[in-house]
């Protein structure tokens, strides 16, 4: 059901959940990093001012608890602006990609136990994807052939085991979606966690580190 706000424009037993599935498919409808961008700012705007009135991307939920608020709604919203603004930063005849080191022994160690999860099984591929650099001759992605919430998984335990960087910097999701050719790791990985569910495969995963 769609909201009908009164002409005071507040904000009212909003389903916050629902309201931010509908905005994240608008935006993967748009074609261009700029035309999402300014979308989801209008967005931003409309909750700022309190003034949703007529914006057909928020939905009603009477007698409906939603631990998801306003400002997480924001927040989210927010770390996708900036995560939009990083990807166009990235040229895309840059062929370079700067990331923190894992020592080669150890990602050719990751490299022997996935074999199975992935196509092409090529080793310069995968070094590329982990660590950066020269982007390998050919390359067009990685295919992941276990399930998403697992990939996502994995990114964080990469993150969090591996690459051990500053707490405050967030994990590059982007990045992996592009070379994983997948859409909103992030977000996945966040639902995971939410409802504290581990996804079929942890255990492999976890063996690896």
């Amino acid at each position: 059901m769609i909201i009908e706000f009164p002409q005071t424009n507040q904000i009212c037993r909003v389903h916050w959940g629902h309201s931010l599935k509908r905005i994240n498919a608008k935006a993967e409808c748009l074609k261009t990093i700029e035309e999402k961008i300014v979308f989801l700012k209008t967005v931003i705007k409309a909750l700022t001012m309190n003034n949703i009135f007529g914006v057909d991307y928020f939905v009603e939920a009477p007698g409906f608890y939603d631990d998801q608020t306003q400002d997480s709604v924001k927040n989210y919203i927010q770390e996708e602006i900036n995560d939009l603004r990083q990807q166009s930063n990235l040229s895309p005849i840059n062929e370079i990609i700067e990331r923190k080191q894992i020592d080669i022994d150890v990602v050719k160690s990751l490299f022997e136990k996935l074999k199975g999860y992935f196509v092409p099984y090529d080793y310069d591929s995968f070094l590329y994807v982990i660590n950066g650099g020269e982007k390998p001759s050919g390359f067009t992605g990685l295919k992941w052939l276990r399930s998403k919430a697992l990939l996502a998984y994995f990114v964080d335990k990469l993150h969090c085991e591996l690459i051990k960087k500053d707490p405050k910097e967030r994990i590059q999701w982007k990045s992996f979606e592009n070379d994983f050719q997948v859409t909103k790791l992030r977000v996945t990985r966040r639902d995971s966690t939410k409802w504290d569910y581990h996804p079929k495969g942890h255990e492999e995963i976890d063996a690896m580190f």
